[in-house]
C-alpha cells in the first residue's frame, strides 16, 4: 500500500480541522460572528471643566479612571499624562460601567498663551491678548508659595486655563510661566473665543480686534467659538490660522456634564455661542448676567442639547468635591503595588573547632654551676 504525499497528507488534515470547528460551532478568531467579546461597554458622557484633584482625575466633582489606554492631548497635540496638571481646562471622553467613569480622552485646553501686557490690583487681574484674566484667592495663594518660580510680571509669557464669562473677561484656575526665549525668535500665540466679524485683513475676537494674515477667508467662522493661532510681530499678535475649537457640539456621549459661565437669553440659556434649552424643572430660570455653573444637558433627537439640571454660582475648582481629598499639584498618582515580604533564609556558617596541637619542646641540657669548672 502506498501512502499518500507528505503535502497531500497536511491537506487531509486542515480539511478535517476545519470539518470539526464548523461542526463544533468554535467562535472566535473569524469564526463565528467574528466580533470580539468584552470590551468596555456603558454609557459615554462628556465631561467639560478643570481638573479639581487627582485619584485618577476629578473633574466637575467626579472621579475618571485613567487606564493605559487613555489617550492625551493638549492644545491638539499628543503629551503624555504626566503633562495634567491640577486647574487645567480639559474635555473628557469617557464611558460609565458598573458606576465608574473610564476617561477614554483628556484633552488639555488652554484660554490663552501669549505675553503679559500689564498686571493690575497687585497681581489680582491681568492684561493677556487684550483680554482680562481675573485671578482667585485660591491661585494666589497657590502663586504665592511659588513666588520665586511663577513670579507673574509684564512681558513674561504664560499659558492660561481659565473660564471664560464674556465681553473679554476670563476667571484663571492655572498660569504657568514659560521660559524665555531669546529676543529675536518669533513668540507664537493662542486664544479661544467668540469671532464676531471679519473685516479685510483684521478679525474682531472678543473685546480686541487683531490682524488676520491667514490664506483663506474667516467669513464661514463667524459666530463660532474658535481657536485662533499666530505669532508676535513686532510687539503685535497676527493670526494666522483658525479653526472651531472643541466644545459642547463635539460631545460623542448623550450625556454632558459641564462646569463654566453661562447667562439667560429669554427663557434659554448661552454657553460658549450655543444656545440651549432647558426641561422642565431643571432650575432657576435664566438671567441675563453671566454665572459660573454646574449643568448637565442630553442630546436630543434631533442633536439639539437639552439641560437637566443646573446648578449657578459654583466654584469649579470646589464643586461636587468631599473636603477631606489630599489636593496635589501635579499628575495623576501612580498605583502602588504592594509586594509580598519574602523572608529569605540567611545560611549561618558553621564553628568549626579545630584540635588543639600542643607543640614539643626541645628540651636542652644545661650542666650544673657545680659541674663547671671554676677556671683557675
Amino acid at each position: 500500500m502506498t501512502h499518500p504525499p507528505k503535502l497531500w497528507r497536511r491537506a487531509l488534515f486542515l480539511a478535517a480541522l476545519v470539518a470539526l470547528t464548523g461542526f463544533t460551532g468554535i467562535r472566535g478568531g473569524t469564526g463565528g460572528t467574528g466580533r470580539p467579546r468584552g470590551g468596555i461597554g456603558g454609557t459615554g458622557v462628556t465631561a467639560i471643566g478643570v481638573i479639581q484633584r487627582f485619584g485618577s482625575i476629578f473633574v466637575n466633582g467626579t472621579e475618571y479612571l485613567l487606564l493605559p489606554t487613555t489617550h492625551y492631548r493638549r492644545d491638539g497635540r499628543p503629551v503624555q499624562s504626566s503633562s495634567l496638571r491640577r486647574g487645567d481646562a480639559v474635555f473628557v471622553e469617557a464611558r460609565t460601567q458598573d458606576g465608574r467613569s473610564i476617561a477614554q480622552s483628556v484633552r488639555i485646553q488652554h484660554a490663552m498663551i501669549g505675553i503679559i501686557q500689564a498686571v493690575h490690583d497687585h497681581g489680582r487681574r491681568l492684561q493677556i491678548l487684550g483680554q482680562q484674566v481675573l485671578l482667585g484667592q485660591a491661585l494666589l495663594r497657590h502663586l504665592a508659595r511659588h513666588a520665586g518660580r511663577l513670579a507673574l510680571r509684564a512681558g513674561r509669557e504664560v499659558s492660561v486655563s481659565a473660564l471664560a464669562s464674556g465681553s473679554g473677561v476670563w476667571h484663571a484656575t492655572r498660569i504657568h510661566v514659560l521660559p524665555a526665549v531669546p529676543a529675536t525668535t518669533a513668540i507664537p500665540f493662542l486664544i479661544r473665543g467668540a469671532l464676531h466679524q471679519e473685516n479685510g485683513h483684521a478679525l474682531a475676537l472678543g473685546n480686541r480686534l487683531f490682524v488676520w494674515a491667514g490664506r483663506r477667508p474667516a467669513s464661514t467662522l463667524i459666530g463660532s467659538y474658535v481657536v485662533a493661532r499666530g505669532y508676535y510681530r513686532y510687539g503685535h499678535p497676527v493670526i494666522t490660522s483658525l479653526r472651531p475649537a472643541t466644545g459642547l457640539q463635539d460631545a460623542r456621549g448623550r450625556t454632558v456634564r459641564i462646569a463654566g459661565y453661562v447667562r439667560g437669553i429669554g427663557a434659554r440659556w448661552r454657553y460658549q455661542g450655543m444656545t440651549l434649552s432647558a426641561s422642565a424643572g431643571a432650575g432657576p430660570t435664566p438671567s441675563s448676567a453671566p454665572r459660573p455653573a454646574f449643568f448637565v444637558a442630553k442630546r436630543a433627537a434631533n442633536g439639539q442639547f437639552v439641560i437637566q439640571h443646573i446648578t449657578l454660582n459654583v466654584r469649579a475648582m470646589r464643586y461636587g468635591l468631599a473636603p477631606t481629598l489630599p489636593e496635589r499639584d501635579r499628575g495623576p498618582r501612580v498605583p502602588r503595588i504592594n509586594r509580598p515580604h519574602i523572608m529569605r533564609p540567611r545560611p549561618s556558617r558553621p564553628t568549626v573547632s579545630r584540635p588543639h596541637v600542643v607543640k614539643p619542646m626541645a628540651l636542652v641540657m644545661r650542666p650544673s654551676l657545680s659541674s663547671r669548672g671554676s677556671g683557675y
